[in-house]
C-alpha cells in the first residue's frame, strides 16, 4: 500500500514504521492471498479515498437508523437519525480481531511490532491533556462526560490467554483515537488488511471454510480450513446478550455483550470501507468477498442480539449516557475501592440480606461466564472480588498508564497540566465568594423587610442549590486529580528506586565493578554468610552456583512462586527469565525488604556473583 500524503515528519515516520521489517513480508503475503487494496491519502484531519474526503473522527462514528447501525462516513444523515460515538467499541473490536491473526504463527508479525510502532508516537502535553479531559470522570453526574462512562463499563464474558494483549492494544488505540486520531485511523486500516480473510470465520461454518481457500502453484494462501478451524470454538464465536433474573423477583434483565458489539462494529466498518473503496490488485476475485447481502444482514442481526438493557445497551440505542446517581453514603466506599462507575446507581438488588448495586451484580454474572464458575460461587460475601477483571478498560489510571509509551523522557513527570488544577481551584474560590455574597444579601434583607427576605429566598433557592452542587463537584474533581497525582508520584518514585538497583549485563561489561580486585572464591565465601534468594533465572541456575561453591542460596521460580514464604537476607530478581506475575508476588510478599532487593538482567554467572557481592557490600555501607 502506498501512502503519499503530506504530513509532518513525526507522523510520516510513524506510518513508515508499519511497512518495515517482518511487517513488509506479512503485507506481501496479504497481497498473495488476494486481499483487495485500499488506496488512500491521509493528513492529520482527513482521509481521502478515491476523491472522497472523510474527517478522521468520522471513522469512529455510526448512525443509528431504526434497527440499523451504519458508518457515518458512508451514510447521509436524515431526520430521526442518532449519531453514536463508537470509539471504544471500534478500538476493542479491532484489537479482538487482530488477536485472531496474532494467534496464527504465520501472521504474528503485526503483534510483535505493535509495541515498536506505538513506541515511536510522542504526544505533547496538550494532546495528553486532551486525552485526560475525555476519559477522566470528576463528578458523580456521569451524563456530563460523553462516552467516557461507557469506556469503564465495557466488559467481556470470554477471557482466555489473549485477553491481556487485547486490553493492552485496545487501550493504546483508545489513547491514540482521542489524542492523535489520524494515527489511530492508519493503524486500523492496516489492521483491516491483515485480518481480511481471517474474518471469514464469523460468516462460515467449519465445513464451508475449505471452499474459501484456493491452492495454486503461483501463490500461497493461509485461509484454509485447517488454519482457521482452530479458532472456531463455540464460546469464541458466541455473541449474545446475557439474561438473568433479578434476585427475589421474576423480572428479567439483559447484560450487553460488549465483545460482540465491538467485533461486529469493527466488521460493519470494515465491510463498508472495502465495499466502497477497495480494488483488486489483479483481475482475480478476492478469496473472501464482503460484497454479499447475507454478510450485511448478519452483521446487523448479531450486533442487535448483543444489545442488552444495561447502561451499555442504553448508550448504543440512544448515543447518550443516562445516569442515575447512587447513594454515596451507602456505596461510596465500595465504588471507590473497586473503581466501578455505576451508571444505573439507583437500581439495587438484595442478596442474602445485603444490598448490591445492579452494576456490581452484573459484573459478578460476567465473572461466572468468563471463568466457568457455578452460580453458587457468587454469594454476597464474595461479591467484593476483583469485579473489574472482566473490563477492557479497568480505570483511568490504567488508561493513562498506557501513555508511558507515547511520552518523551522530559514529559514523564508532567501527567497533568498544573494550570488545570489552578483553574479548578479558582472555580471553587469563585463559587465560595458567590455563596458568601448570597449569605450577606440574605442578612441585609432580613433587617429591612421580612416579606422581601422570604421572596428573595424563594427566588434564589435554586441558585444556592446549584452553587452547592458545583462546589461539591469541584471539590470531588480536585480530590480525584490530587489522589491521581499522588499515586503517579509514588509510582515514579518506586520506578526510580528500581532503576537504581538494576544491573544489566551489557552495561557491566564496560563499567568497572568494585569487586574486580576481589577473587571469585573470596566473594563466594562472603556471600555464603547470608541467605540469598534468586527470583527467576534458568532451571540450572542453582546447580551452576553450587558448582562454584555458593550453597547458601535458594530459588523462586514460576512453578514455586505461589509458596514464596521463605526467609532470606537478600533477593536477586533475574529479569531475563521471570514473569511479571512472580515479580509482583515476591515484591508484595517481602515488601518490608524492598531495599534488600535488586535486579539483574543477564546470564553470566561470574557477573551475577560480582553484582551480588557489590550490592551486599554497598548495602552495608549505606546502613552504617
Amino acid at each position: 500500500m502506498k501512502n503519499t500524503s503530506k504530513r509532518d515528519p513525526l507522523i510520516e515516520s510513524i506510518i513508515e514504521g508499519l511497512m518495515t521489517g517482518r511487517q513488509s513480508e506479512v503485507l506481501k503475503n496479504v497481497y498473495s492471498r488476494r486481499v483487495p487494496l485500499l488506496r488512500y491519502k491521509m493528513n492529520d484531519s482527513v482521509i481521502k479515498f478515491k476523491g472522497q474526503r472523510i474527517p478522521v473522527e468520522d471513522l469512529f462514528k455510526f448512525i443509528k437508523r431504526g434497527d440499523s447501525y451504519l458508518p457515518k462516513f458512508s451514510t447521509k444523515e436524515e431526520k430521526g437519525d442518532r449519531v453514536i460515538d463508537m470509539t471504544p467499541f471500534i478500538c476493542v473490536g479491532v484489537s479482538e480481531l487482530l488477536q485472531v491473526v496474532a494467534s496464527d504463527t504465520s501472521t504474528g508479525a503485526f503483534d510483535e511490532e505493535i509495541d515498536e510502532i506505538f513506541g515511536r508516537v510522542f504526544l505533547n502535553i496538550e494532546e495528553l491533556n486532551t486525552v485526560l479531559n475525555k476519559i477522566c470522570i470528576c463528578s458523580e453526574d456521569l451524563s456530563a462526560f460523553g462516552v467516557a462512562p461507557i469506556i469503564y463499563n465495557m466488559t467481556s464474558s470470554y477471557i482466555d490467554y489473549r485477553f491481556p494483549n487485547i486490553k493492552k492494544l485496545a487501550t493504546q488505540l483508545l489513547v491514540l483515537a482521542f489524542g492523535r486520531t489520524s494515527v489511530a485511523c492508519e493503524v486500523i486500516l492496516k489492521a483491516f488488511t491483515l485480518i481480511y480473510d481471517y474474518v471469514s470465520i464469523f460468516y462460515y461454518d467449519k465445513d464451508s471454510l475449505g471452499a474459501l481457500a484456493e491452492k495454486n502453484d503461483n501463490f500461497k494462501t493461509y485461509s484454509t480450513k485447517e488454519a482457521l478451524e482452530s479458532f472456531m470454538t463455540e464460546k469464541l464465536l458466541r455473541f449474545k446478550k446475557i439474561g438473568y433474573t433479578v434476585p427475589n423477583t421474576e423480572t428479567k434483565h439483559y447484560i450487553s455483550d460488549c465483545r460482540g458489539l465491538s467485533i461486529y462494529s469493527a466488521l460493519i466498518l470494515m465491510q463498508s470501507i472495502y465495499n466502497k473503496f477497495s480494488e483488486m490488485p489483479s483481475s482475480s476475485k478476492p478469496i473472501f468477498d464482503f460484497d454479499q447481502p447475507f454478510i450485511a444482514e448478519q452483521n446487523q442481526k448479531v450486533l442487535l442480539s448483543c444489545i442488552g438493557d444495561d447502561s451499555v445497551g442504553s448508550y448504543v440505542k440512544t448515543g447518550r449516557v443516562i445516569s442515575k446517581m447512587f447513594d454515596y453514603d451507602r456505596f461510596g466506599a465500595y465504588v471507590i475501592s473497586t473503581g466501578l462507575y455505576p451508571i444505573k446507581g439507583t437500581q439495587v438488588y438484595n442478596i442474602n440480606g445485603r444490598d448490591i448495586l445492579r452494576d456490581s451484580y452484573e459484573r459478578e454474572i460476567l465473572l461466572k461466564y468468563a471463568n466457568n464458575m457455578s452460580h453458587n460461587s457468587f454469594k454476597s460475601k464474595n461479591y467484593r472480588r476483583n469485579i473489574m477483571s472482566v473490563n477492557y478498560f479497568e480505570n483511568t489510571e490504567a488508561i493513562w498508564g498506557s501513555t508511558y509509551n507515547f511520552m518523551s523522557g522530559d514529559l514523564t513527570k508532567a501527567y497533568i497540566d498544573a494550570t488545570q488544577i489552578k483553574k479548578y481551584v479558582g472555580q471553587i474560590e469563585s463559587v465560595e465568594k458567590l455563596q458568601a455574597q448570597v449569605n450577606r444579601l440574605k442578612t441585609e434583607s432580613e433587617s429591612k423587610l421580612e416579606r422581601a427576605v422570604n421572596d428573595l429566598n424563594e427566588k434564589h433557592s435554586s441558585v444556592v442549590e446549584d452553587y452547592e452542587k458545583r462546589i461539591k463537584d469541584l471539590e470531588y474533581q480536585l480530590s480525584v486529580k490530587t489522589d491521581f497525582i499522588t499515586k503517579l508520584s509514588g509510582e515514579l518514585e518506586d520506578a526510580n528506586s528500581k532503576l537504581d538497583s538494576m544491573f544489566t549485563e551489557e552495561d557491566l561489561t564496560v563499567e568497572a565493578l568494585s569487586s574486580e580486585d576481589v577473587s571469585l572464591e573470596e566473594m563466594i565465601d562472603f556471600l555464603n554468610g547470608f541467605k540469598f534468594t534468586m527470583v527467576g533465572g534458568r532451571d540450572e541456575l542453582l546447580l551452576k552456583l553450587k558448582e562454584i561453591g555458593w550453597t547458601n542460596v535458594a530459588q523462586i521460580s514460576a512453578e514455586s512462586s505461589s509458596n514464596a514464604t521463605m526467609q532470606s537476607d537478600f533477593f536477586c530478581i533475574n529479569t531475563k527469565f521471570i514473569s511479571h506475575k512472580v515479580v509482583r508476588l515476591v515484591e508484595s510478599s517481602y515488601a518490608n525488604q524492598k531495599d534488600q532487593m535488586f535486579y539483574y538482567n543477564g546470564t553470566n554467572i561470574q557477573l551475577l556473583v560480582q553484582v551480588c557481592y557489590d550490592f551486599v557490600t554497598a548495602w552495608f555501607e549505606k546502613e552504617s
